[in-house]
């Protein structure tokens, strides 16, 4: 979807004018049936979007560091937390309503395109990922919904360097720096997808199966911190136990997913295979560093980064009350003992001085009385 994939939902661009979408032709009031009939006249809606530029490069061309990845789990999150509290019904009925392939619920429908993969190993793995994803149903309806944003590739997240430098040393929790692109495929879905789509692509181009998960992990970690540092009775819980437990599942779904879309989209329009292909290499080689992961052996190393992410919350809350209330931990300032000794003299020096003029003004009162 969106920039980046193929077989994407975004609308077509909308004309300044000229030709405009026949849904947004609407007759004039009264009617009318003559082609020349003044009342048959028609009213031309013009449609623009009006978007705030944001500054930044995409998430695919930097240097994926642990703090950027806890940042980028911190954006998700706060993502997932505004379109769960801020959207009104309507319009989550509308998102209720979209069917897309791309939304990893429909992951399973990509098994039609296993003929389209030429390399029987490939074709297998895919295979396992899905039937995988596919017994996990009955779980999976079990999961917390909402509307989610659905397509959290690399390409539709900006990373503005300045603002991450600038916040260097702030909170490992905040999302500052990262920008979230293209709401153009949101749906309500389990919310563990939005996380776990954005993992897939996150995770690929790493060196190693270990190194893909340790990101993995890091990006867990900040929206487990994100969540817990919100600390208000009426906001969403972390990810639950479930989630966590099924997470690597859906980001292996997802990944079968993306590949044999492409595969398909690739093999109907050779022409511009460079760009529906961008993600198939990075994809097939993540999913193979996978293949020997245990699900099991990835589900306990998300639910100890979620762990650390919490405490991470829990540490920064406990500093910033203890600040508040003046009962920070760092020592208290004491003046250096040149500073004591510096007053003490000062204070004698004084107490000298008034005494010499106390007893000079007395001297000077009796001369004159005697006078």
């Amino acid at each position: 979807p969106g920039t980046k994939e193929a077989g994407g939902g975004a609308p077509p661009p909308l004309s300044l004018k000229g030709s405009t979408p026949a849904a947004s032709r609407a007759p004039a009031r009264g009617g009318g049936r003559g082609p020349n009939s003044s009342r048959q006249q028609s009213r031309v809606i013009e449609y623009a979007r009006l978007v705030t530029f944001e500054p930044g490069e995409h998430l695919a061309s930097v240097s994926h560091s642990a703090p950027l990845l806890m940042r980028l789990g911190a954006a998700v999150e706060k993502a997932d937390y505004a379109l769960a509290t801020r959207l009104r019904p309507a319009d989550v009925s509308v998102a209720g309503a979209r069917r897309l392939t791309w939304d990893l619920a429909n992951a399973n429908e990509a098994v039609a395109n296993l003929p389209y993969v030429p390399d029987d190993a490939d074709r297998a793995l895919a295979a396992t990922y899905l039937s995988r994803f596919a017994a996990l149903s009955r779980a999976r309806s079990r999961l917390p919904r909402q509307v989610v944003h659905g397509d959290l590739n690399d390409y539709n997240i900006l990373v503005a360097r300045p603002a991450l430098e600038a916040k260097a040393h702030a909170d490992a929790a905040a999302s500052a720096g990262i920008t979230v692109l293209d709401f153009g495929d949101i749906v309500l879905s389990a919310r563990v997808y939005n996380l776990a789509v954005c993992l897939a692509y996150v995770c690929q181009g790493k060196r190693s199966g270990e190194e893909a998960l340790s990101a993995a992990c890091s990006v867990v970690r900040g929206y487990s911190a994100h969540a817990a540092a919100r600390g208000h009775p009426g906001a969403p819980p972390a990810l639950a136990p479930a989630e966590l437990r099924l997470l690597h599942e859906c980001v292996c779904a997802r990944l079968a997913q993306s590949v044999l879309i492409c595969a398909r989209s690739v093999c109907e329009d050779p022409d511009n295979a460079d760009y529906l292909s961008v993600n198939a290499q990075p994809g097939w080689r993540l999913m193979h560093q996978w293949a020997a992961l245990a699900p099991a052996e990835a589900a306990r190393r998300y639910q100890a980064a979620a762990s650390e992410g919490c405490e991470d919350a829990r540490r920064r809350t406990s500093v910033i009350t203890a600040a508040v209330q003046g009962r920070s931990s760092l020592p208290s300032w004491r003046p250096p003992r040149t500073f004591l000794y510096a007053g003490a003299l000062s204070a004698l020096a004084l107490a000298i001085f008034l005494g010499v003029a106390v007893a000079a003004t007395d001297a000077i009162k009796r001369r004159v009385v005697s006078i």
